[in-house]
């Protein structure tokens, strides 16, 4: 019964997704991979101020426009994005794309968010042009004898942020075998130094995409999960948010995962941390400005101003506060405006920042659409 009702709602999600936004500036659709190519290199400079038009022609937009007036940000980011997933860099049935597996998951849920932000249906159909029930079921079999098990956790929750917005009958099965390994995974680490990672196993990264999934797919296991592990995060807090703890070297603040996981839980039941607690972790993560290119001290630092930023958009949906918008908009744009850092050098940057950036503005657009909502 969970099966059938679960495909009846992907299906209907799938409709949703596909008319909600109108189209704009679309291309041909037998078009889709040579017109994501010939994009111009340049990249528009993104400001607070504007619209204006910078010495070199190209707009400039309003960060109020970053989403939907100014769909060149999603599109510009785009570019490497759609290069990337169609590539055959590994042998994985479907996502064999931009070097490795969790990139070529990301970066099919980043195209998807780019068509829905855009109406332009040539970057779903990019997305789903590798993919197959065929493959499908190759990567199920992948997840259930362990072939990879290195992604987990942080693939896995990729994964689960892919299905949630792809909303697929044929991903169910995918969906519902690796949300069960990355459960079993964070009951086994919710008490350990997971929460203090900066890459790969970070254990708030983890928390915050099952728990969305689950919002969609399985309401009361979000709700067992807040009562559970969300709670005993919260209580944790000062430990990845002391000042001892920063650190600017990899591609996730932990800080900042945190108060992205909380937020989210926050949104839904402000029971699980109180807003004293919630503030004084988003006090911690804007306490580090946003890096330049320059501060950068390893090659994922790069994606560090992007992911800060999903936490800052997080907060103001949790805590009902527009300005936060602005501030995590500063961090969006250090790097965005810095193309270098996600359009450049293939194996360091561009088969994975870029989609970094996407997450950012899916985030950016919820928060707008739930402060909107707002009396």
């Amino acid at each position: 019964m969970y099966g059938l009702l679960r495909r009846s709602v992907r299906q209907a999600m799938v409709v949703i997704i596909a008319t909600v936004l109108p189209v704009t500036a679309c291309s041909p659709r037998d078009e889709q991979h040579e017109s994501s190519r010939s994009t111009s290199a340049v990249t528009p400079t993104v400001t607070v101020g504007g619209p204006t038009t910078s010495t070199s022609g190209e707009a400039q937009f309003l960060v109020s426009d970053l989403v939907g007036g100014a769909a060149n940000v999603p599109r510009t980011l785009s570019v490497p994005i759609t290069e990337c997933v169609v590539r055959d860099d590994t042998a994985h049935p479907v996502f064999h794309g931009c070097v490795d597996w969790h990139s070529a998951v990301h970066g099919n849920y980043a195209l998807r968010v780019i068509s829905r932000l855009t109406g332009d249906t040539k970057f779903v159909d990019a997305a789903q042009s590798v993919m197959s029930p065929d493959g499908l079921r190759s990567e199920l079999a992948s997840v259930n004898e362990g072939r990879v098990g290195e992604e987990l956790p942080y693939g896995f929750a990729w994964l689960l942020i892919l299905d949630r917005e792809a909303a697929m009958a044929e991903m169910a099965p995918l969906g519902l075998s690796v949300s069960s390994q990355l459960r079993q995974w964070i009951t086994q680490h919710v008490g350990g130094n997971e929460l203090l990672a900066t890459e790969y196993h970070n254990l708030s990264f983890a928390v915050f995409a099952l728990h969305r999934w689950y919002l969609r797919f399985a309401p009361k296991d979000a709700a067992a999960l807040r009562g559970t592990v969300m709670s005993a995060l919260a209580k944790r807090w000062r430990e990845p948010c002391s000042q001892e703890s920063r650190r600017n070297d990899g591609f996730f603040d932990p800080c900042a995962n945190l108060l992205l996981a909380l937020s989210d839980a926050h949104a839904v039941d402000d029971s699980v941390v109180d807003d004293a607690d919630l503030a004084n972790i988003l006090d911690a993560v804007t306490a580090v400005g946003p890096l330049g290119p320059h501060e950068l001290s390893s090659v994922h630092a790069a994606g560090l101003n992007f992911s800060r930023s999903w936490s800052i958009y997080a907060a103001a949906m949790a805590l009902g506060r527009p300005q936060l918008v602005k501030t995590a908009d500063d961090y969006f744009l250090a790097t965005f405006n810095a193309p270098e850092l996600w359009r450049e050098n293939y194996r360091s940057y561009s088969h994975w920042v870029a989609q970094f950036g996407v997450h950012a503005l899916d985030l950016r657009e919820q928060a707008r659409q739930r402060l909107l909502r707002k009396p």
